[in-house]
């Protein structure tokens, strides 16, 4: 298509597993995949699959180019089974365009997580 928007949507599906990472206060990778320089990313949900635990007052947010940017600080009874919404919606205000290629990433706040489970699923294009 040459220069400009790339109409082809592409997905990253990123993973959260306490078993596997911990729950440490503090920034933890999501594993995965870095999203590339230039990828605008233009949808995003959570799929948790094992409730997340922790003591009272933990929170979590799910962040990209900032903290708290694909989803913000929220308490862990907004991670309980099922499909969750996160601030992009395909709307260019809550669209975020990257810089430079970046891992998805979750900051634990207040108090250590003890289980869970969650992938994001990331929905993106790649802009010049």
């Amino acid at each position: 298509m040459g220069q400009g928007l790339n109409p082809s949507k592409k997905v990253r599906v990123v993973e959260y597993d306490f078993a596997r990472d911990g729950g440490a206060l503090g920034v933890i990778n999501l594993r995965g995949a870095t999203l590339p320089k230039n990828a605008v990313l233009t949808s995003a949900l959570v799929d948790v699959h094992t409730a997340v635990a922790g003591g009272a007052g933990s929170t979590i947010s799910i962040d990209l180019a900032s903290e708290s940017d694909v989803r913000g600080a929220l308490p862990l009874t907004n991670y309980t089974t099922g499909i969750k919404a996160c601030n992009q919606n395909g709307t260019a205000t809550n669209a975020i365009k990257l810089t430079e290629p970046k891992m998805p990433t979750i900051t634990i706040g207040e108090l250590p997580l003890t289980a869970g489970r969650f992938n994001v699923i990331l929905e993106y294009v790649i802009s010049d």
